[in-house]
């Protein structure tokens, strides 16, 4: 009985550096206060923090994203069929008339990715779109993340910086080509699904 007591415990302290070592691998990219993407939403928490909400989303297999809000710590987790344009919720009567609004100021919009999970190390059958710095035609899959900071050290350094690349199959019918096109990307403005695609970060 002790050995059976003694041995559930060597094994469970073994196993704690790996699930924080596992939780490590997640990152979060959040951007300017008041902007999101609509839709997609799963799941709700309140009374979290910022980081607690990060946490929830990147050991869940299904998030993508999330939105938070300061006032109440509302978590709201959403999945990976993500599929739409940035607005900016800070603003309200888009148009001529556009007047600051307090509903948006306090909501945190953050993308989440999981470098230790091959199936969350990118954001497959994703397209993160926006201003494209270069794009390149005949690149190797695993070669398109390379290829932005290539382009960079040989661009005049005018133009913004990529901080996203995309990368798709040059026929779209054949998901598993090696090779495709990869696009440098300056600023998030979309995401849209397009299978056999896929996106990630630079930064």
């Amino acid at each position: 009985m002790f050995l059976s007591l003694l041995l559930f415990i060597v094994l469970f302290v073994l196993s704690l550096p790996v699930q924080i070592e596992a939780q490590s691998n997640g990152k979060c990219y959040s951007f300017a206060p008041g902007l999101t993407i609509l839709g997609a939403d799963y799941r709700r928490d309140f009374g979290l923090s910022r980081r607690q909400c990060a946490d929830v989303c990147k050991t869940d297999v299904c998030c993508m994203a999330f939105e938070w809000q300061r006032i109440g710590g509302q978590c709201t987790l959403k999945s990976r069929s993500l599929n739409g344009t940035v607005v900016n919720l800070g603003v309200s009567n888009v148009g001529e008339n556009a007047e600051k609004s307090n509903d948006g100021k306090d909501l945190l919009f953050a993308l989440c990715l999981d470098y230790g999970d091959s199936e969350r190390d990118r954001f497959w059958d994703h397209e993160l779109g926006g201003p494209i710095v270069a794009t390149k035609i005949d690149v190797e899959r695993e070669n398109c993340a390379k290829f932005p900071k290539i382009e960079k050290s040989l661009s005049s350094g005018k133009e913004a910086p990529a901080v996203i690349y995309n990368w798709r199959p040059v026929d779209p019918t054949d998901m598993e080509s090696p090779l495709g096109e990869c696009q440098c990307i300056s600023v998030l403005q979309h995401i849209k699904l397009n299978f056999g695609s896929f996106s990630g970060f630079l930064i």
